[in-house]
């Protein structure tokens, strides 16, 4: 899982011109261990958490742009931009613009989380992906479940490579100057060149994700993402 919380699945599109920032909307949309393959099922199942709900804290859905800072060990800056709002199947594409590239994801709300069903690099031209024959090929990872209650785990990465863990849903929690409240806090471990990382995904009520900490082996903390801004409220 990158910043974007996203996974191991790629193909390029090679077309000329510069990506136009636009977005479509759409006016309505509805949204232990859980492998990526589970049900297909879009009805509203929420696990409520100190107050928190699935359905509050889904990624990249409650606003068409997120602003995000980076550390500048991958990026300095990224916009997430809503190109296509949820379908009533729950599928829905934002595109990732940084300094270097822009990348295409498309993602299905479900009862059971947030599947990310593909992505795509080098993406220069917007584009309806959310029907495209990569995101229909079964294969995908589940971003995040819906089951928010902590010591929860879940299988992430379209090998199910990854094992993801709600720590904690903490009360109140500063990220970019801006205070939120139950946040819920999903970690991951791995390894780089031999050492031991955990990626902390701090996730807010009515945002998604405002911050991503490093914990090395060494016990030091760095925060590699904070949101500094939203645009244009969808729910």
């Amino acid at each position: 899982m990158t910043e974007i919380l996203t996974s191991n699945k790629l193909i390029k599109i090679s077309k000329v011109g510069l990506m136009l920032l636009t977005c479509m909307l759409v006016t309505s949309w509805q949204p232990e261990i859980i492998f990526a393959n589970e049900s297909n099922s879009t009805e509203t199942e929420q696990v409520v958490n100190k107050n928190v709900s699935f359905s509050e804290v889904v990624p990249y859905s409650q606003f068409l742009n997120y602003q995000y800072l980076g550390d500048g060990s991958e990026f300095s800056s990224q916009d997430i931009i809503m190109e296509y709002t949820p379908d009533a199947n729950g599928i829905f594409q934002v595109a990732a613009f940084t300094e270097a590239k822009a990348v295409a994801y498309v993602y299905q709300i479900r009862s059971s989380g947030l599947y990310e069903l593909a992505f795509y690099d080098n993406y220069n031209v917007v584009q309806d992906l959310r029907y495209s024959e990569l995101a229909n090929d079964g294969n995908e990872s589940l971003i995040l479940s819906s089951d928010l209650s902590v010591g929860s785990s879940f299988y992430s990465g379209y090998q199910n490579e990854k094992v993801r863990t709600v720590v904690d849903v903490i009360d109140y929690y500063v990220s970019g100057n801006t205070p939120y409240e139950n946040v819920v806090i999903v970690s991951e471990s791995q390894h780089v060149n031999g050492q031991a990382i955990q990626l902390n995904y701090y996730i807010a009520p009515n945002y998604g994700i405002v911050s991503v900490e490093r914990t090395y082996g060494d016990g030091s903390v760095a925060r590699i993402l904070e949101l500094v801004d939203t645009q244009g409220f969808l729910n």
